[in-house]
């Protein structure tokens, strides 16, 4: 039992051992091999050993005694209320499907999970094809905004999207500038909390309407912006009104005054995760000289 005690001990934690196995410890031994198998206390199945790493796989009532002999979060998975909620929603907009237990996710990333990047609007559109519900019922009750990250995920293309009263219209778009080699994403080295964000907006009261339509012009004026300065003129143009509308002052009067090869745009939550910088590779140097050295060519994150 002490060379039992010693091996919990290793793998669960100094003094485990003693406090997991207790009294009334009984092990079952193979009949074959005569090799220990099991361990049960007080008739319940607490331990396997797996013999050829010699070590053990916690049974459920061993683990329920694990939890009940230590302290919250140790040796515990801790689920975060965010996954909670995600999962009470599935749940909600089907009812039933996680009635067979056992079901595992896997969840794999091609980048920093630093980055946002849409990483949650993925698991919301992701879970949503597994659970067989529409992922924008499921952000409605989670995340909530607008939609257009989901409108993203099944798409291997630039696209145009809108919400109002009458639904969503997603179009497909040619958005492949010449001057591509003049684009650059930053990552600011934070990611924005988007939810957060979005309430913020919405409890602010402007002429909504009248800002739409400006807007929508100048989208459309970008995707058919054939010279750098012309796409360049357009972003400031979008700064401006973004930053009136919102009460928050662009990025690069904040935190780049002073940067003069070209111009920036805000990007995520306006002002998290990444921004869109026009140069060229030697003024990115003013960026990494201060200290933000993760410099995307724009080429290599979307085409």
């Amino acid at each position: 039992e002490e060379r039992i005690e010693t091996v919990i001990d290793f793998q669960f934690g100094k003094g485990i051992g003693k406090k997991l196995l207790g009294e009334n410890v009984e092990c079952i031994f193979s009949k074959k091999t005569g090799r220990l198998r099991n361990i049960n206390r007080s008739g319940k199945h607490i331990l396997s050993l797996r013999p050829r790493e010699g070590r053990f796989t916690l049974k459920k009532e061993g683990a329920i005694e694990l939890h009940t002999q230590t302290k919250y979060p140790s040796k515990r998975v801790v689920v975060s209320d965010k996954l909670i909620s995600i999962f009470n929603g599935i749940e909600k907009l089907n009812e039933g499907v996680f009635s067979n237990l056992g079901a595992e996710f896997t969840t794999r990333l091609e980048f920093s999970k630093n980055w946002g990047l849409g990483s949650s609007s993925t698991l919301i559109n992701n879970l949503s094809l597994w659970a067989k519900i529409d992922p924008y019922d499921l952000l409605d009750l989670t995340f909530k905004g607008s939609g257009y990250d989901i409108a993203c995920c099944n798409k291997i293309n630039p696209i145009t999207y809108v919400k109002n009263k009458n639904g969503r219209i997603i179009k497909d778009v040619d958005f492949n500038p010449s001057f591509k080699e003049n684009l650059f994403f930053i990552y600011l080295g934070h990611k924005q909390d988007t939810s957060e964000a979005i309430e913020n907006y919405r409890s602010m009261s402007n002429d909504i309407n009248n800002i739409i339509q400006k807007i929508n012009s100048i989208n459309l004026s970008i995707m058919k912006s054939n010279t750098l300065n012309e796409f360049e003129k357009l972003i400031v143009a979008h700064e401006e009104i973004i930053s009136k509308t919102i009460n928050i002052e662009p990025i690069k009067k904040r935190l780049f005054s002073d940067y003069q090869s070209g111009v920036i745009k805000s990007l995520g939550a306006w002002g998290g995760d990444f921004m869109l910088v026009t140069g060229n590779k030697s003024s990115m140097s003013y960026f990494s000289n201060k200290g933000y050295n993760e410099i995307i060519p724009y080429k290599d994150l979307v085409y």
